[in-house]
């Protein structure tokens, strides 16, 4: 299927999905949206094990990752729908709504549970909805010249709507995701390595040429044990101490099967595994 707002490409294991709106600086038309969930839902079908998310220079060249939600659509549009009035500040009215009503909400939960190891590459300007999509990634790659910010409180007068104040809070810790929220200016890249948002920090030029180099170390991997990895560090998050280590022992006994028989014969070979030959 050919796509006009997302460029993609798969090759040796590795998947690249690039933002395609150079005159609207990448912003999340339902168009690019709709194209990215179509795209991330083949993926787990695919002998991939990595997925990189970038976005395309702006129509001038200056590089870009995304500005969010495409406000001029949105205006177009209406707002999204707001809770009824006799719900609002009624916390056990808005947990009884649909915290997914509207497509960025799926979409981006749709990137985050997604079982491959997933790489922001980010340069330029990443607010609202593009910092979303960073969040959403396994790690976030950026360069020294990325604009990284949270725009909704200054654009729209109300925090994110795709799960930015809590994906944010947990990347960085609370002090740092409210400072970014409520002033909503940029972050010098090297602090956001130092407070845990980026795993990373490169020169423009190469930006993803070291996002392709770890997507390479990983995607010599195992394919089942890079999921099952991911999954294990997810869904432990939320856990005690106990469950947690009684999990990671029922997913390791779990991870058992042709990988550990590829793996085991390669080290008393004192070879390197070769993964992608025995499929998974």
């Amino acid at each position: 299927m050919g796509y006009n707002s997302i460029k993609t490409e798969i090759q040796d294991r590795i998947a690249v999905l690039t933002l395609n709106r150079p005159t609207r600086l990448n912003s999340i038309s339902r168009e690019l949206g709709s194209e990215m969930a179509d795209f991330l839902a083949k993926l787990p079908n695919e002998d991939v094990n990595v997925l990189i998310v970038t976005g395309a220079a702006r129509a001038d060249g200056r590089p870009c990752f995304s500005a969010g939600a495409d406000l001029k659509e949105m205006a177009e549009i209406g707002p999204m729908p707001l809770p009824r009035p006799d719900l609002i500040g009624a916390i056990e009215g808005l947990a009884a709504l649909d915290p997914t009503e509207g497509t960025i909400q799926t979409l981006f939960d749709q990137l985050e549970s997604l079982p491959l190891f997933t790489i922001a590459a980010i340069d330029g300007v990443c607010t609202a909805g593009g910092i979303e999509i960073a969040l959403c990634c396994d790690v976030r790659l950026v360069a020294e010249t990325a604009q990284v910010s949270d725009m909704h409180l200054k654009n729209l007068g109300r925090p994110g709507g795709g799960g930015v104040t809590a994906r944010l809070t947990r990347a960085v810790g609370p002090g740092w995701a409210k400072l970014m929220l409520c002033t909503c200016e940029p972050m010098d890249p090297q602090i956001l390595s130092r407070i845990g948002f980026a795993q990373g920090v490169y020169a423009p030029d190469q930006l993803l040429t070291e996002a392709r180099k770890l997507a390479a170390k990983v995607a010599g991997m195992s394919k089942n044990g890079v999921r099952l990895t991911k999954a294990t560090v997810d869904a432990t998050t939320d856990m005690t101490r106990k469950e947690a280590l009684r999990f990671s022992y029922l997913c390791w006994a779990a991870g058992g099967g042709s990988s550990n028989t590829t793996g085991a014969q390669a080290f008393s070979e004192k070879r390197a595994a070769d993964f992608s030959k025995s499929g998974v």
